[in-house]
């Protein structure tokens, strides 16, 4: 069976938001999917007649886990050995690499655990 580019992925994004509902539900984690913004054109009786992407959409997924802020992207291969790089644009790169530099740019990072204690990492 083959499947379409529109629908690539979406097996195990369903697959990662059980998941993220599961740690939720555990309160291990906090994760929410991400939407890219979305464009619409409407007509003159008001009906949307187009609608399209505004700009790239960044990862899929963000949140706190064990009181870290997380971001991710999930992808889907066909390939079983490896997995290509080529499957990552360059914007979805740059995000995490700005991500990943803004947490070390402030190593000291202060939350609340539920119990109001407060813990410094």
């Amino acid at each position: 069976m083959t499947t379409s580019v529109k629908n690539r992925g979406k097996d195990l994004e369903a697959l990662v938001i059980q998941s993220n509902h599961v740690y939720r539900m555990r309160q291990e984690a906090l994760i929410h999917q991400a939407h890219a913004e979305v464009k619409t054109i409407r007509g003159r009786n008001g009906q949307i007649v187009n609608a399209f992407h505004k700009g790239k959409a960044g990862l899929d997924f963000y949140g706190i886990a064990d009181g870290n802020y997380i971001t991710f992207d999930t992808k889907q291969t066909a390939n079983k050995t490896s997995f290509p790089l080529g499957n990552i644009e360059h914007h979805q790169y740059t995000t995490v690499v700005e991500k990943r530099t803004r947490r070390a740019a402030s190593p000291s990072c202060s939350s609340a655990s539920p119990t109001g204690a407060r813990r410094t990492t």
